[in-house]
């Protein structure tokens, strides 16, 4: 960001110093002004400022050293040498290349004045690049993705999963993405698919009515035996040369985590939930969209069937709402433009979302946003479907008079989540569910004061009750919503591409770091009989029926045909 600030000049109370000031000042007139250039080393952490400091720090001391060395010689009549040689600088263009992900990014349009908050990054009506001479630090890498983090490479799972590796937005393979050259590769256990028991539980990282969010990692190689963190007493060591869980603590942050989510069978059949638990699994496995959580395997045991998710360590995005009170028109305008391009990535291909609300709303170590729990979700492909789902606060009044709605309903819920993000609050709120639906039906909209009028219309056009007339439900569809008054100036595609910074940046330490989520009682070993090992027998499930599609891998592969290897694969795919 270039900044054009003209020279400021001091006068004193002497004529000389007057006329001297004078002088300066007409000449350093005729110049022409100083652009100012942000250090992105401001904007990192004091952790990683330390890790980009400190060898440099280490350098101009060795080199302190040898010249005082050279100094004593020459006092002392001795010839010294230096043997000491200094790696040889890369270009410019190929250490930025080498770089990973900055803060900064390196971009020739953004978003424009409309969100030039925080991290988002102002341009005028004509796009400025930034200088083509690097800043060293920004030459750096900050972090790895958040995306890559929790997301190992399908051909290091399976082989037969490359084959239908899937394409990023712009046509390329996600695999050689701007993003998977920088990472180092991770290997899991060879010689056999990764098993439910292969996966080591850390801790939880949230309960619901019928199952839990555990954080897992995959069994590194180096510890022949699993070791859950969660439950350090159950740990026993069949190797007597393998390292004790102490020792490799560090080098276990660093590996890949997941976000396994356990569902128990019986719950589900005594709730109804079954074809919502099958309807979200089917639903996963088929979109990959930046702002979207991944679906990578699905395993299942006597008791639970398991969602083998990519982690995203940055928290919910309620939280960070409820610690601000409420957000800025730029930070709001920010994330309900991510919103917008997932739900027309997911119109797109007949799914609707149906439980957008904050809670589900999750926040990437870059502060890129990412919509979680698809236990709503479900493809129609007449645009009409009658089950009553979601939460009260962002129902639509079609459907709380039971008339049939379809994609409709996300964007009458995008109009409800853009007023509390605001606000603080919901437009309609009330201490019981049918007082709240009251208040739907009448429509009756209080904007606080400090609403701009764009703002106003938006979310009026979006909770529009007759749903022919609702904005984004129209002929253009999103198209309608992207164009309005309220967003212009957003590079869409930029964004899509994740290469605006974000105003919401989470501290995150590692891979398996958790501090963005609350803390919750471990669950109890006995209910994870898979994950401890217990072998699942199909015959003697009396809900198997009900989940066929939760393959659980064999753990014999040489027994198993292609045809059921492939079936039983696990859904990998790379991450933006």
């Amino acid at each position: 960001m270039d900044v054009d600030k003209p020279p400021t000049t001091t006068t004193t109370a002497s004529s000389s110093s007057t006329s001297t000031s004078t002088s300066s000042s007409s000449s350093t007139n005729k110049e022409k002004p100083k652009k100012f250039k942000l250090d992105p080393m401001s904007l990192l952490l004091p952790h990683e400022r330390q890790a980009y400091t400190k060898p440099a720090v280490q350098q101009h001391q060795q080199q302190q050293q040898q010249q005082q060395a050279r100094q004593f010689g020459q006092q002392h009549g001795y010839q010294t040498t230096s043997n000491v040689t200094q790696p040889t600088q890369q270009p410019p263009s190929q250490a930025h290349n080498e770089a990973g992900p900055s803060r900064i990014p390196n971009v020739t349009s953004t978003v424009s004045s409309n969100m030039n908050s925080g991290n988002v990054t102002a341009t005028g009506p004509q796009a400025q690049t930034y200088s083509q001479t690097p800043i060293p630090s920004q030459a750096l890498p900050i972090s790895p993705p958040a995306s890559l983090i929790s997301t190992p490479p399908p051909a290091q799972w399976d082989i037969s999963s490359s084959a239908s590796t899937p394409f990023s937005l712009d046509g390329t393979s996600a695999l050689t993405s701007h993003y998977s050259h920088r990472q180092q590769p991770y290997y899991p256990l060879r010689g056999s698919k990764v098993r439910l028991e292969d996966w080591e539980i850390v801790e939880t990282l949230g309960t619901g009515t019928f199952g839990r969010v555990l954080l897992v990692r995959q069994r590194p190689s180096y510890r022949p035996t699993p070791y859950h963190p969660i439950f350090p007493h159950l740990f026993q060591s069949l190797d007597p040369l393998s390292p004790s869980p102490s020792s490799t603590q560090q080098s276990d942050n660093q590996l890949p985590h997941f976000a396994m989510k356990v569902l128990k069978k019986s719950e589900i059949v005594r709730l109804k939930q079954v074809e919502h638990i099958n309807s979200e699994r089917s639903i996963l496995e088929k979109i990959r969209h930046p702002f979207v959580v991944e679906l990578y395997a699905t395993y299942q045991d006597q008791l639970n069937v398991y969602m083998l998710l990519s982690y995203i360590p940055g928290g919910e995005l309620f939280s960070h709402l409820r610690r601000a009170g409420r957000f800025s028109a730029d930070v709001t305008r920010f994330y309900l433009a991510s919103i917008i391009l997932a739900i027309e990535y997911l119109h797109s291909r007949d799914i609707i979302y149906r439980d957008l609300k904050p809670e589900n709303l999750l926040l990437d170590r870059y502060g890129y946003l990412r919509i979680a729990d698809f236990g709503f979700a479900k493809i129609i492909e007449d645009n009409r479907t009658f089950t009553l789902c979601g939460t009260p606060e962002y129902l639509a009044p079609e459907i709380v008079l039971s008339q049939g709605h379809g994609k409709a309903v996300d964007w009458w819920a995008l109009g409800i989540l853009a007023f509390e993000m605001l606000a603080g609050y919901p437009p309609f709120f009330d201490d019981h569910p049918l007082g709240i639906y009251e208040k739907i039906l009448r429509g009756d909209i209080a904007f606080p004061s400090h609403i701009d009028p764009y703002a106003k219309d938006l979310i009026r056009g979006l909770l529009t009750s007759d749903r022919s007339k609702r904005l984004g439900n129209l002929r253009n569809g999103a198209r309608d919503v992207m164009s309005h008054a309220w967003f212009t100036g957003v590079d869409w595609r930029t964004l899509e591409r994740k290469e605006i910074g974000a105003p919401i940046v989470p501290r995150v330490a590692s891979m398996g770091d958790s501090q963005n989520f609350q803390r919750y009682p471990p669950p109890r070993p006995h209910e994870l009989p898979g994950i401890f090992g217990q072998p699942y027998d199909s015959t003697t499930d009396q809900y198997g029926d009900l989940f066929k599609d939760f393959s659980f891998p064999s753990q014999s592969t040489n027994s198993t045909s292609i045809s059921e290897r492939e079936k039983a694969s696990p859904v990998i795919s790379e991450g933006r």
